[in-house]
């Protein structure tokens, strides 16, 4: 019974540690990375649980929402960005296209198709990053939400702008 209590209190203390180790970050801290990548028109809020901001970066609206946080949603150890490209026009499945082809050529983040519900459906990029255990938020991650940020919109320009004109070439039935 004691090599079960020790075995049990040598756990929790490792996953104690491992928890102490990592560099979770805070709000103040992305919106400055944010603002130092050329970010504007940023505000935070508490939303479904989870700190968010939102804000503009390269002329598109981002929100950027921090999970895995702390009771006090202070300190938090993932953050997911997403920026979303209007489709009025573009059918379902076109977009649904639009998002394979984006994931199958790159690895900057992840294109989905979301339901927005006001507005219909809309084509997004979403990037995730974790920074458990000695890895920790930065700038680097930033940058690299920047540059997928800017491949998606000159993916989904390019492939909106290939779909209108082949509709408009197409013969009429």
């Amino acid at each position: 019974m004691n090599s079960t209590r020790c075995a049990i209190a040598a756990l929790f203390s490792v996953s104690v540690a491992a928890m102490a180790s990592a560099a979770p970050t805070t709000v103040k801290e992305v919106a400055a990375a944010l603002e130092k990548q050329g970010a504007g028109a940023m505000q935070s809020a508490i939303m479904n649980g989870k700190p968010m901001i939102t804000g503009r970066m390269m002329d598109t609206g981002f929100t950027a929402v921090l999970k895995t946080c702390d009771d006090a949603m202070e300190a938090c150890q993932s953050i997911v960005f997403k920026t979303c490209h209007d489709s009025v026009g573009i059918a379902r499945l076109d977009m649904l296209e639009i998002a394979n082809a984006y994931n199958q050529r790159t690895f900057r983040g992840t294109a989905i198709v979301d339901e927005t519900g006001s507005i219909g459906d809309v084509v997004c990029v979403e990037y995730e990053a974790e920074f458990p255990g000695d890895r920790t938020f930065g700038d680097h991650l930033v940058t690299n939400w920047a540059e997928a940020m800017a491949d998606f919109e000159d993916h989904v320009r390019g492939e909106m702008s290939d779909r209108l004109a082949a509709s408009i070439m197409a013969p009429s039935p």
